[in-house]
């Protein structure tokens, strides 16, 4: 007696929800959605219990049931083994996020530890400048209280050798006066002396 078309249709949209739960799971693992297919589609001639279909396949049911299953296993195994690859390579990409994290972050404290120290410089900088301007302003203003003691120290000179030429002058006429008055004295004595 063969399959009937209700079996086929059954089988076809169990195979399909298989696929689809997998393909969700495991985002479009074709292979073991087609291994699913398979498993539902024998599962589906042993639930229904169709004998004659069953009895004309014979052994072969066991064997494909079998040869399936292993096919199914070795591809989990293989996914096992991706699966435990990807995670030792999450693992490592994310020792390489903490490690990049802390570099980072060492960066930013050298880049902040630079720009205070930048800012002291500066600071310094402006400082010492102050202080350059402030030495070459009392420096010029000793400069010019020197030489303006200098000018007063020559007029000072100047007026004291004026002031003793001037008393000279006078000291030597006062001299030439009294030589003159002593000369008319004499004179006036010789006259009433004749």
């Amino acid at each position: 007696m063969a399959l009937d078309r209700s079996g086929h249709y059954v089988a076809f949209v169990l195979c399909l929800t298989y696929v689809a739960i997998w393909y969700i799971i495991y985002k479009s693992d074709y292979l073991t959605g087609a291994l699913l297919f398979g498993m539902a589609y024998l599962f589906d001639l042993r639930l229904r219990k169709h004998a004659d279909q069953i009895k004309a396949m014979g052994s072969r049911d066991g064997y494909l049931e079998f040869i399936i299953l292993l096919l199914l296993l070795q591809n989990l195994k293989d996914k096992t083994h991706r699966n435990s690859l990807l995670e030792a390579r999450l693992e490592e990409i994310g020792t390489l996020h903490t490690e990049i994290s802390e570099l980072r972050a060492t960066a930013e404290s050298n880049a902040k530890l630079d720009s205070d120290r930048i800012k002291e410089l500066s600071k310094k900088h402006i400082e010492n400048e102050r202080l350059t301007i402030d030495l070459v302003t009392a420096k010029n203003e000793t400069t010019r209280s020197k030489e303006k003691a200098c000018t007063d120290r020559k007029l000072a000179n100047e007026k004291l050798f004026s002031m003793e030429r001037h008393k000279r002058l006078a000291a030597s006429r006062g001299a030439d006066l009294q030589e003159s008055e002593a000369g008319h004295g004499d004179g006036r004595l010789r006259s009433t002396s004749f």
